[in-house]
């Protein structure tokens, strides 16, 4: 009945029914395996449906079952990453961020490796969504297997270093009725899944020191001018991990990232009151102790 509802195009309960698959194969992703070919052949047709919450679970259940079948669907998963449809594109390697629970035994470890280089190249790619989606594909696989990301790591890291600028084509401008402008940056989510792979490659050793200096160089000079609350504190939690885990190499670079805050300190004191202030005072505090704290030991 499931499999039946999801296959009619005109059904007003689809969402329903792909919830319903997607607790199944979440709890047991061997359960459908005798509507395996089937459910897999209908999730793809699904994944450049109009609706953002049928995309959203079609990568979830594509992603889970992926996890449990990466040999047998690694051609369908590579083609349709190099699919002309964006939604599609990007549906399939949003599936990344749930299928890199488990990888191990050589034969699957070549088909995340394989797709993972497919990822890799759509980092590049001008569609927002595909980029984002590629970026936390990546991400995923390197926090359960990030050797899989060897061969590719220049071409990954060249990529992530290059997302990690406010990009001035994501900023979207909204006329309000008092006639003035309210900007969106639409680009935060990439930012943040480049800082957040960058600081996980590093920590965990998967690139040499290089990658530090070059990180900490781009925060000082742009990271600290960042205007949205939540990625300014990201930015920052990112910086003190870099001094937690990599001290020697960091200590380096404290006078540069020292001369890029402090232009703003006498500001930020004055006006502790405001709530956003205060938070990315305590933040750039926060990571001046831990350079303190690395300096003396």
């Amino acid at each position: 009945m499931v499999m039946n509802a999801i296959k009619n195009p005109s059904t007003k309960h689809r969402y329903l029914y792909l919830n319903s698959i997607r607790e199944i194969i979440i709890n047991d992703s061997h359960a459908l395996e005798s509507e395996y070919n089937t459910l897999c052949d209908e999730l793809l047709k699904l994944s450049n449906h109009q609706e953002d919450r049928i995309r959203t679970l079609v990568a979830e259940c594509l992603g889970t079952l992926f996890s449990a079948y990466p040999i047998d669907m690694q051609t369908d998963i590579q083609a349709a990453l190099m699919d002309k449809d964006l939604k599609k594109v990007a549906t399939v390697a949003r599936s990344f961020m749930y299928s890199g629970k488990k990888i191990e035994g050589d034969m699957v470890d070549d088909a995340f490796e394989d797709c993972a280089a497919d990822l890799v190249k759509l980092v590049a790619s001008k569609d927002r969504d595909i980029k984002w989606f590629s970026l936390e594909g990546v991400l995923a696989i390197c926090r359960t297997n990030p050797r899989l990301l060897a061969k590719n790591m220049n071409a990954l890291l060249k990529g992530a270093f290059g997302e990690l600028a406010i990009n001035p084509a994501y900023i979207q401008e909204i006329q309000l009725p008092d006639n003035t402008v309210q900007k969106i940056d639409n680009g935060v989510p990439i930012r943040r899944s480049a800082y957040s792979l960058i600081n996980h490659l590093v920590d965990v050793g998967a690139c040499d020191k290089q990658v530090v200096l070059d990180l900490i160089d781009f925060i000082a000079a742009n990271g600290v001018k960042e205007t949205i609350d939540d990625m300014f504190l990201h930015i920052f939690q990112v910086v003190s991990q870099l001094w937690k885990k990599n001290s020697a190499v960091a200590h380096s670079k404290v006078e540069p990232m020292i001369a890029a805050v402090d232009p703003k300190f006498d500001f930020w004191v004055k006006n502790l009151a405001n709530e956003s202030i205060e938070k990315k005072t305590v933040a750039v505090f926060r990571v001046v102790y831990q350079m303190t704290e690395c300096a003396e030991n």
